[in-house]
């Protein structure tokens, strides 16, 4: 009777290995289409004009992030991608005031950018650690876990 349960708790964590080596592809391809839209949107360029194709596959991504994350991830993911969503609409209000003469408000935008752009570089530095253990491929054992 032991044997067959040993069997049975074998099959059970070869299944929940594979299935999560299935999931691994389509959730990688949301973490990367989040990196690429954050690293899009702190992109400094004399004349911002955001990458159309990187914001489309993010927001393809986000949607199937819906079913492919838990509760919390998602939220974050969401989260940060707000984030850069400000990040660009901030920049693009400093390339329309520096297109005028240099005044208090450019400068005061700049440093605005600035700070956003900092701190969106922190999020992406942590953006694998908020996406968790949905994307680790290794699953303890039952005994491991213990």
């Amino acid at each position: 009777m032991s044997r067959q349960a040993d069997i049975l708790e074998h099959q059970v964590q070869v299944d929940r290995a594979k299935l999560r080596a299935d999931l691994f592809d389509r959730r990688l391809a949301v973490y990367k289409a989040s990196k690429a839209y954050i690293r899009d949107a702190m992109t400094v360029r004399a004349d911002f004009d955001p990458n159309p194709e990187v914001w489309t596959e993010l927001t393809l991504q986000l949607e199937q992030a819906e079913f492919l994350f838990a509760g919390d991830v998602r939220s974050r993911l969401q989260s940060v991608a707000d984030e850069a969503d400000v990040l660009v609409n901030e920049r693009e209000k400093l390339r329309d005031l520096r297109r005028g003469p240099s005044t208090s408000e450019a400068e005061a935008q700049a440093a605005k950018v600035l700070a956003l752009n900092k701190e969106l570089r922190g999020r992406l530095a942590n953006l694998a650690e908020a996406m968790g253990e949905e994307m680790k491929l290794y699953i303890p054992r039952a005994s491991e876990t213990s």
